[in-house]
């Protein structure tokens, strides 16, 4: 009934069944029943409702859900002002629970938009989305030395964008190691595109 109630937008109906009969339905089903009323609350704007649910689920919810819960607690908190920190501490929930690459662009892609240090979040989001140019930028734009994570994010993304002099450039700094083998992937056809065949084949040789 209740379910019926949503499909058709009566949210408010919706709720006062989900609360009358709470703790009555199956373990299996609990949750689900109350992920109902959670977003049965958020659409009444009964928000305060809705966070200590969303807190009191969180817990022991099962994994398929923690994403949502944890994206009704962002939308929230994206509705009131000032409120960064309670976005970034959803955010974080939720790719935390992240599990398909388009969550995590999701998630990322919001993530950097919040004040503070944002550069693991940009190299975390050019490594799901190498075209990201808002995610370059911060890197770019971060204090140098840069990182070898930044340097081959934003190596991969300048050759992507066919500027294969700073592509050579950036990626020619990632020392060996972790993530080495990938820059010096870019780096072969780079030089390659370059006209600079020899060091493209020595570099492919290595």
């Amino acid at each position: 009934m209740a379910n019926a109630l949503r499909i058709q937008n009566k949210w408010n109906e919706a709720v006062a069944i989900l609360e009358k009969h709470r703790g009555a339905f199956p373990a299996e089903v609990g949750p689900y029943a109350d992920m109902t009323l959670l977003l049965g609350y958020e659409k009444s704007g009964k928000y305060s409702e809705a966070l200590k649910l969303a807190s009191e689920m969180e817990v022991n919810a099962p994994e398929d859900l923690r994403y949502y819960i944890a994206y009704a607690q962002f939308r929230m908190s994206a509705d009131q002002k000032n409120n960064s920190d309670g976005s970034r501490n959803a955010l974080e929930k939720m790719l935390r629970a992240a599990d398909t690459r388009d969550r995590k662009i999701f998630v990322l892609s919001r993530l950097i938009k919040l004040p503070g240090d944002q550069l693991g979040n940009a190299v975390a989001l050019l490594e799901q989305q190498p075209s990201n140019k808002e995610a370059y930028d911060i890197l770019a734009a971060g204090p140098k030395p840069w990182s070898a994570a930044a340097n081959l994010a934003m190596g991969e993304y300048a050759y992507l964008k066919n500027d294969y002099k700073t592509a050579i450039s950036l990626l020619s700094a990632v020392p060996q190691g972790t993530g080495w083998r990938k820059a010096a992937y870019y780096r072969a056809f780079a030089l390659e595109r370059s006209g600079r065949h020899a060091d493209a084949l020595n570099l492919f040789g290595n």
